[in-house]
């Protein structure tokens, strides 16, 4: 009988993992950040409340909105036994792109936003 073992790549799996805790971080200042203290007493708003733009809260949303995804995936190549060398690129690219698309967002920069955007 021919047994089929998977190993998978410690760097891709380190990889992987620091990127996790990097973006992890990223959303929970984010959640943090964008927290309304008033939201949490248990009464209707007030009917004139007005909407003002919260970088941060669109950071957050769209953190997990699109982040959760994009880990599945890349679980789903590190057991498929992807190149270790592209894996890494591709998660730290991802990484960092995400990073930049948080400073981005908080600066107001649309159009290189836009960019990072992945």
């Amino acid at each position: 009988a021919h047994e089929h073992t998977m190993a998978i790549d410690s760097s891709c799996a380190a990889t992987l993992a620091t990127s996790a805790i990097i973006i992890w971080f990223i959303n929970f200042i984010a959640i943090i950040k964008s927290v309304v203290p008033g939201r949490f007493k248990h009464e209707a708003p007030p009917q004139n409340l007005e909407y003002t733009f919260d970088a941060w809260a669109c950071i957050a949303r769209n953190t997990s909105e699109t982040v959760p995804l994009s880990y599945v995936i890349f679980v789903a190549a590190l057991l498929a036994g992807a190149d270790p060398v592209s894996y890494n690129v591709l998660v730290i690219a991802f990484t960092v792109l995400r990073a930049l698309y948080a400073v981005l967002y908080l600066n107001k920069i649309q159009q290189y936003r836009t960019l990072c955007f992945v």
